[in-house]
């Protein structure tokens, strides 16, 4: 098997380009997570008595937000079983927000972090990891395999 610098360069600038494209669509999904949030909590009495129903109500529409447009916009999905694939999602990004939590726990218990920093720094290692295990377990395009089988 012979090294080819073209197909590893192909590869990785695809990467940074799906990468940079999901980073957005998480800005899009924190902006949609927080408008709906405001919108519930500040707009309505009901939703203020009941503001982590309101939350868990806003990051869900956020994470099918992100499923979409990362479906469709950062990998370029055409997976007819959107459902299922939306299950195995919504499953790796439950696990995802919980490792979010045990990184902030674990900064500000442990390493005596500020919390904005811990949850910076679980954040900066958690996208990274979320990013590829997405990539490669529920958004599989047939390029990046073809791609990979080349190298």
């Amino acid at each position: 098997m012979e090294f080819n610098y073209l197909i590893v360069r192909s590869y990785i600038l695809r990467w940074f380009k799906q990468f940079a494209r999901f980073v957005l669509v998480g800005l899009s999904g924190a902006a949609v997570d927080f408008g709906i949030y405001l919108l519930l909590t500040r707009g309505f009495f009901y939703w203020q008595q009941h503001f982590i129903l309101a939350s868990t109500i806003s990051s869900l529409a956020a994470a099918t937000n992100n499923f979409l447009w990362n479906r469709r916009w950062t990998f370029n999905d055409k997976n007819p079983q959107i459902i299922k694939q939306y299950v195995i999602y919504l499953a790796i990004t439950l696990i995802y927000l919980a490792f979010l939590q045990f990184g902030l726990w674990f900064g500000v218990t442990y390493l005596h972090l500020y919390d904005i920093l811990a949850k910076v720094l679980a954040l900066g290692v958690g996208v990274v990891i979320y990013f590829t295990i997405l990539r490669h377990k529920v958004f599989i395009s047939t390029g990046q395999t073809v791609a990979v089988e080349k190298l």
